[in-house]
C-alpha cells in the first residue's frame, strides 16, 4: 500500500485527497492519499515520528511550506530556490523536500493562455506559494513585475531575489491603476473587490485560492488556482509513484472536466 496524505491546518475544505485517490484508482494501484491535519504546536514531532510511519509522502499547505524545512535532510534545488517546500518523499528513512507549485503554476499559465513575456504583473502575497509563482513569473521575463505584502519585509525580501519591485500594501491602490496585464494573489484573502474593478480591459485576475466562488467584469479574464492545485498533484503522484500521473481523472475528480 502506498500511503500518502497532506499535511496543514485547517485543510478540511481541500480536494487533494479527491484528486489523488482518484489518481489511485485509476491506474489501479494500492495507494490512499489522506487528510492529515496537525497542529501547528504538534508538527515538530509529527515530522520526527515520521520516518518511523509507512508513508511515502505528503503535500504540505498552509501554513507549514517554510516551517518544514528544518526537519529535511535534503532540499531538491527548485524547493530550495523557492525556499518552501509543498511536497515531502520519504525513501530509505531520509526526507527530501520538493517544491511541485512551480510546475503547478507554469502548466496552468499555459492551459489557460495566460502569456507573462513583456508584460505588466503584479504578484499579492510573498510566502512560500507566492516566492514558487514569483521564481515562475520571473523566468518569463515580464516586462515591470511588482511584488506586495502586508509583510514589507517579505515583500521586500521576494522582490529582490526574483528581481521585481517591493509594493507597501498601503500602495496598492496605485499599483493597480498602473495598466496591469495579470494579478495574481497568493494570499489567502479574497481581494476580488479590492483588484476587478480597476483592471483594464484583457487583463488577468489569477487567484491561487480555489474556494472563493469567482466574481466576473467584461473584458477580464478571471481565473482560480484549480488548474494550478491538479497540476502540482499531478508531479507530486508522479513523484511519490514513478509514474505519470492520469490527468484527464485528475482533472475530472477536481471539475476540470
Amino acid at each position: 500500500m502506498i500511503f500518502t496524505g497532506l499535511i496543514g491546518y485547517p485543510i478540511n475544505y481541500t480536494l487533494s485527497p479527491k484528486i489523488h485517490n482518484a489518481a489511485f484508482k485509476c491506474l489501479g494501484l494500492r495507494g490512499i492519499y489522506l487528510p492529515l491535519p496537525i497542529k501547528r504546536e504538534n508538527l515538530t514531532s509529527f515530522m520526527k515520528s515520521l520516518k518511523n510511519k509507512n508513508f511515502r509522502g505528503l503535500n504540505v499547505t498552509i501554513p507549514y511550506k517554510e516551517r518544514v524545512l528544518g526537519c529535511l535532510d535534503r532540499l531538491a534545488p527548485e524547493a530550495e530556490c523557492v525556499g518552501a517546500v509543498n511536497t515531502l518523499l520519504i525513501e530509505k528513512g531520509r526526507i527530501s523536500g520538493h517544491n511541485t507549485d512551480l510546475a503547478g503554476f507554469r502548466k496552468s499559465l499555459t492551459e489557460n493562455g495566460v502569456k507573462i513575456d513583456g508584460r505588466k504583473v503584479l504578484l499579492i502575497g510573498g510566502g512560500g506559494a507566492g516566492r514558487a509563482c514569483a521564481c515562475v513569473i520571473q523566468e518569463m521575463k515580464p516586462r515591470a513585475f511588482f511584488v506586495a505584502d502586508l509583510d514589507l519585509g517579505r515583500a521586500s525580501s521576494t522582490a529582490e531575489k526574483f528581481g521585481a519591485e517591493p509594493v507597501p500594501f498601503t500602495r496598492l491602490e496605485s499599483i493597480l491603476a498602473k495598466n496591469l496585464d495579470l494579478v495574481v494573489n497568493a494570499t489567502p484573502a479574497d481581494l476580488q473587490e479590492n483588484v476587478l474593478p480597476v483592471l483594464k480591459s484583457g487583463a488577468v485576475y489569477y487567484d491561487l485560492n480555489y474556494r472563493f466562488g469567482m466574481n466576473s467584469k467584461r473584458g477580464v479574464k478571471v481565473m482560480n488556482g484549480l488548474s494550478m492545485l491538479v497540476w502540482q498533484a499531478a508531479h507530486s503522484f508522479a513523484l511519490w509513484t514513478g509514474r505519470d500521473a492520469p490527468i484527464r481523472a485528475m482533472r475530472a475528480a477536481g471539475g476540470l472536466i
